[in-house]
């Protein structure tokens, strides 16, 4: 299911919310319970949050610094 920037989305984890942009348009907060965040926000979309893919997210991003850091380790600059 493919969401757009203007729905109202908030990412669950342990009842705490996380939200983007709409659903603070809405009156959601970060940090909010969720009940609260849905009296806020009655068209609120619940997500679970994925730690799994945040970490793919994140691998994907932190991979190429770490490969170039490898790769110019033993290098010393010329005087």
């Amino acid at each position: 299911m493919r969401r757009t920037d203007s729905e109202p989305v908030a990412v669950v984890d342990r009842d705490m919310v996380a939200s983007p942009v709409a659903a603070r348009a809405g009156g959601v907060r970060r940090r909010m319970r969720l009940r609260s965040a849905q009296a806020c926000s009655p068209r609120l979309r619940v997500v679970e949050r994925d730690l799994v893919a945040e970490v793919r997210a994140f691998e994907r991003v932190a991979a190429p610094p770490r490969r170039w850091a490898r790769q110019t380790a033993g290098i010393t600059p010329h005087a």
